[in-house]
């Protein structure tokens, strides 16, 4: 159990075999790896970075478009629940919204591959590159 109550099942601790080391090799005459590096095996999966098509009889989420939308401060929205609940709905009509305002948006999909710093770092680059 975490200090939080949640259950700590599922979640993995140590580094698994294949992933790879987040440095490498540096350039000729140069006396240390370059900071920031990211292993060349590092590949960004360019589908993650788009969100998928909008479907037309979507159920518009009023309350929660509400509460996102009246707090101008707001720079990342995070939204977590189970399957099928309408998590990827909901934040393209509050992307659609942001971006009718003239907001730049972004969308990086999210998968259980994806639970590595060095990964989801490659990821934000791509997206903010």
């Amino acid at each position: 159990m975490s200090k939080t109550g949640h259950s700590d099942a599922g979640i993995r601790r140590s580094k698994p075999a294949d992933i790879p080391d987040p440095i490498v090799a540096a350039p000729a005459g140069s006396a240390r790896p370059q900071p920031g590096a990211v292993h060349a095996s590092m590949e960004v999966s360019t589908h993650k970075l788009f969100a998928p098509p909008i479907y037309p009889g979507a159920v518009r989420r009023r309350v929660i478009l509400d509460r996102v939308l009246q707090d101008n401060s707001l720079r990342v929205t995070v939204l977590q629940g189970p399957a099928g609940h309408g998590k990827s709905t909901t934040l393209q009509q509050i992307k659609t919204a942001h971006e009718a305002r003239g907001w730049r948006t972004a969308w990086l999909t999210l998968d259980d591959a994806d639970n590595d710093p060095r990964r989801f770092e490659s990821h934000m680059r791509a997206l903010v590159g």
